[in-house]
């Protein structure tokens, strides 16, 4: 005679430990230090600076969050990164930074604001991030935001750009010039999962 309810106990026990194996199992790249993924001070434009009190650089490989800033002048760029353990806590926090898209905000005595669009003088669309966005607008100051996930590694680029609107002018970076950082941080996340996938290779 068939026990049924030792079948259900043994399939329950099966399923419980793939679920505990699964668990622990670090994704891709896990150990590897999340720093060596911040845009290189050389592809900043002439006379931006490295900003070190505005940055986390930790090298430890346990570091899942590090930033790193640039100024010129009163201008600032900033990046940064955040590592996930799972895809899905890395679609959380894409959500979560995406809303500073939608944000609803009016201009008012001494604050600017200009929707944020896409613009179309930036023709570069990342290829191989899995969710990407990017919009350039006013509040308080003119500048470009892009947000984009790379599997479980979620990216944040702050650029203050050059523009004018009503007489109010700002120096930032030409789109030409934010356009390069925005490679440059892309071209990051290329090398980064073509080594992984080179060293997966038997």
């Amino acid at each position: 005679m068939v026990n049924r309810p030792q079948i259900a106990f043994a399939a329950f026990l099966a399923i419980l430990m793939t679920s505990c194996q699964t668990a622990s199992t670090p994704p891709v790249g896990w150990r590897s230090p999340v720093y060596q993924l911040l845009i290189d001070d050389s592809a900043l434009p002439v006379n931006w600076t490295f900003e070190a009190t505005e940055s986390i650089t930790s090298t430890d490989p346990a570091t899942n969050h590090v930033s790193r800033s640039w100024i010129h002048g009163t201008n600032i760029a900033w990046e940064s990164i955040w590592r996930a353990y799972t895809i899905d806590d890395a679609k959380e926090k894409y959500n979560e930074l995406s809303q500073e898209f939608e944000a609803p905000r009016i201009s008012t005595d001494g604050h600017i604001y200009v929707d944020f669009l896409v613009p179309a003088e930036i023709s570069f669309r990342s290829s191989v991030a899995d969710e990407y966005n990017l919009a350039c607008g006013w509040w308080d100051r003119p500048y470009c935001l892009v947000i984009a996930r790379y599997r479980n590694y979620v990216v944040k680029l702050r650029i203050d750009q050059k523009a004018e609107f009503d007489g109010v002018q700002a120096d930032g970076m030409t789109y030409a010039e934010i356009e390069t950082l925005i490679r440059a941080m892309d071209a990051k996340f290329v090398e980064f999962y073509g080594q992984l996938t080179a060293t997966a290779i038997p």
